[in-house]
């Protein structure tokens, strides 16, 4: 019994010293995969909105381009879509929007780009796609997850 406690103790005090070293790893490469799933997601869904929201925004209906996005915005992940006209204005954008991100300067998200953003509810994942019809540049589409769930895992 004696010789097994001399080998079991250690032991296991080696392991736990080893599972607590590995955890920030984990936590840190955890966050990198969700990132990148967040970012394949948010592409996948700026190009399926690409055509069909540069035919509302040629139209000029306010009501059918929000429309539009509370119909996207029913995915349970997607936090908030937006969309900035030519000149740097947020134009369109749902309820949940976040007030602090913005089309230009400080806590905007350059076109073509994804960062994490903490906000006061948590963090989220911003998305910034342009959006064009016939060539013509019409604006960026804004696409904000929610990573809170990230946390909770």
């Amino acid at each position: 019994m004696r010789l097994s406690l001399r080998f079991i103790l250690p032991l296991a005090i080696v392991l736990a010293l080893l599972a607590y070293g590995v955890i920030p790893l984990v936590d840190t490469l955890t966050l990198k995969w969700f990132v990148r799933d967040l970012d394949i997601r948010s592409v996948l869904i700026a190009n399926t909105m690409e055509d069909a929201l540069a035919d509302l925004i040629t139209s000029g209906s306010k009501a059918k381009v929000l429309a539009y996005f509370h119909r996207v915005l029913q995915d349970e992940r997607l936090y908030a879509v937006g969309f900035c006209n030519t000149h740097g204005r947020l134009v369109h954008k749902t309820l949940t929007y976040p007030d602090s991100i913005t089309c230009e300067g400080p806590g905007s998200v350059p076109p073509n780009s994804m960062v994490v953003l903490p906000l006061n509810q948590g963090p989220v994942h911003v998305a910034s796609a342009t959006i064009e019809a016939n060539g013509q540049f019409l604006g960026r589409l804004v696409i904000v997850h929610d990573m809170s769930w990230v946390q909770r895992r």
